[in-house]
């Protein structure tokens, strides 16, 4: 699994597709690691286990630095397989009908199902102003009625700004 981390992480570089496919592989690591709450003999809370971080700085530490871009990607796959119509959980491989070597191509039910989520997700690559992950981003938002946090500094208030 590292190293196919690693590689697609070499990959994102040359397009959204690419992104969206290693934010799906993050994705598909999260549960398989241990994030859960650690305690103490009394039972109370003292930390977390460390989850993806953790896992990368034992398994693909050349990822680590990359840490929140990883984690964009696995929001973006996420938000792109739900602006799709794909409820189920299910890889971008799938959506975006792309099949690695190797891997046999999906059973007839498996392509019905996903032929409607499919033509979303050329669409709305398709209708992006420009591929840029930016873009992409917007266009989710708006899709799924996300309202965007507030980026950049904070305005602090003071005894001049109050009045």
């Amino acid at each position: 699994m590292p190293e196919a981390l690693l590689a697609a992480w070499e990959r994102s570089r040359d397009s959204l597709s690419e992104r969206i496919l290693l934010g799906s592989l993050v994705a598909d690591l999260e549960p398989a690691v241990d994030a859960s709450y650690q305690r103490d003999a009394d039972g109370t809370i003292v930390g977390r286990a460390p989850g993806i971080r953790g896992w990368l700085a034992e398994n693909a530490p050349e990822l680590l630095p990359h840490y929140k871009a990883l984690m964009a990607y696995k929001r973006l796959a996420e938000r792109f397989r739900l602006a799709c119509g794909l409820d189920e959980p299910g890889t971008a491989e799938e959506l975006l009908a792309i099949r690695a070597p190797g891997r046999p191509a999906p059973a007839r039910s498996r392509r019905a199902a996903l032929a409607k989520p499919r033509r979303e997700a050329a669409a709305l690559l398709a209708a992006l102003p420009r591929p840029t992950l930016r873009a992409l981003d917007d266009e989710l938002h708006r899709r799924l009625g996300l309202v965007r946090r507030h980026r950049g500094p904070r305005r602090r208030l003071d005894a001049r700004t109050r009045a």
